[in-house]
């Protein structure tokens, strides 16, 4: 068996049943249920065996389970064949913990499985839904000896309308043997499908005794019905023995026809199986595509914040330069950037102002980037404000429209040279006597 994770199930497309052990709860209570136990893959695998230690409670999710019990001769007889959302282990989980059948996956199957810790845990922490799964429990343990009745009930109406045949059949005696054992052999096989192997030594719990208690009262019914009619003498066992023939034929067609259902689920479990195991397959691949994607946008941020510290290193470095012409000349440390601070407090007077393009050609745009306006060297554009973000570059536009920008690098411009004049008067204003570079460069 294989454990599989929620997140793989629900992706297959498989749900929890609302009906049988979850009946009548509340959705987070039935979630809470669902999340105690877990989710299995088996293929024709053994899961419980009769007569041995067996601590699981079942439930069938996709796929179909055979149960067998040994005959008389120690061989096992198959006795039934379960469907999707059917539970089994419910006798060995609640008395003694001994499999009373066993059981075997045919195929692929999915199951989901509780082992009893967890169900005293579920009970301790969810007491208003404890005494609603006592009576679901109870309620399919009831079913199955509802359905047991039912069968004797359907066999005992034809034995009794056979036994109006008896009355005038007179055979010899053995004959009437024969057809006596015939029929002691078909009713101890009737009564075998329905015995179960009970341990050497039972306990019991609190949970036990109420779903075993709705049990005895079914059982109850079938003892009464038993024991209600007159016995069957051995004369009249001699024709009985042939209407149970042709009632072994019709069952037989029944069998066939079953046995064609059954291959046509096989087929469908089979192809489910199938899809669950590419969605599985999918799923692990798109999430080593997403670690692989995550660890790619980690190397792309570090580059970046390389390129920003790079960038920095290089505005700091020309921030102390300035273009005058095809000369570089060297301005006073600060000078600079006390320059761009009072720009930044006193911009709305100061800009917009014209300057030149000094280094490298540029190009205005729109917001679209469908337009381009080239702007040569020496060529003049609006400086309209400090870049808000990125420290040494401008943004700048057409004398007369703002609607074609662009953002450059402080040092290809003479920005600096052209809002130097008014800077110094204005420090002169306020009592700080600032040299202009520029001028001081012409004497």
């Amino acid at each position: 068996m294989k454990l599989v994770s929620h997140d793989e199930v629900m992706g297959g497309g498989y749900t929890f049943p609302s009906e049988g052990l979850c009946f009548n709860m509340s959705k987070s209570e039935a979630e809470a249920f669902r999340a105690e136990g877990e989710w299995v893959l088996s293929e024709n695998e053994l899961i419980a065996n009769e007569g041995e230690s067996q601590s699981f409670l079942y439930m069938l999710v996709s796929g179909q389970v055979d149960l067998f019990k040994l005959g008389n001769s120690g061989k096992k007889e198959k006795i039934n064949t379960l469907v999707a959302g059917s539970t089994f282990g419910e006798v060995a989980f609640l008395k003694g913990r001994i499999s009373s059948v066993t059981a075997q996956t045919e195929g692929n199957c999915l199951l989901w499985r509780m082992d009893y810790e967890s169900l005293l845990s579920f009970i301790t922490v969810h007491s208003a839904s404890a005494g609603q799964l006592c009576l679901n429990l109870a309620g399919i343990l009831a079913g199955r000896l509802v359905d047991g009745n039912q069968k004797v009930l359907e066999i005992q109406t034809e034995l009794q309308e056979s036994i109006k045949h008896l009355e005038s059949v007179h055979s010899e005696e053995q004959l009437k043997t024969k057809a006596l054992k015939n029929m002691q052999q078909k009713l101890v096989s009737m009564q075998h499908g329905f015995r179960a192997n009970s341990a050497k030594k039972e306990t019991f719990g609190t949970f036990s005794i109420i779903c075993l208690t709705v049990a005895f009262l079914s059982t109850m019914g079938l003892i009464a019905l038993l024991f209600s009619e007159s016995e069957i003498t051995i004369e009249e066992m001699e024709a009985l023995n042939d209407e149970i023939v042709v009632l072994i034929e019709e069952k037989e067609t029944e069998v066939g026809l079953r046995k064609e259902l059954e291959s046509e689920n096989q087929n469908f479990t089979e192809r489910n199986q199938a899809l669950l195991e590419e969605q599985i397959v999918s799923g692990q691949k798109v999430e080593e595509i997403e670690k692989e994607l995550i660890l790619k946008m980690e190397d792309i941020s570090d580059l970046q914040k390389l390129l920003e510290e790079a960038e920095e290193e290089i505005i700091s470095l020309k921030l102390n330069t300035v273009s005058d012409g095809n000369q570089e000349q060297a301005i006073p440390e600060g000078f600079i950037s006390n320059l761009l601070e009072w720009v930044k407090i006193n911009s709305d007077s100061i800009l917009p102002v014209e300057v030149k393009i000094t280094k490298q050609p540029i190009a205005l745009s729109d917001r679209a980037q469908l337009v381009r306006i080239p702007i040569a060297i020496d060529g003049t554009v609006l400086v309209n404000k400090l870049h808000p973000e990125f420290e040494g570059y401008l943004v700048v536009g057409q004398e007369e429209s703002s609607k074609f920008l662009a953002s450059i690098p402080l040092e290809n411009t003479n920005f600096i040279e052209t809002v130097a004049g008014r800077y110094i008067e204005e420090m002169a204003l306020n009592g700080d006597i600032v040299e202009n570079p520029f001028l001081k460069k012409a004497e």
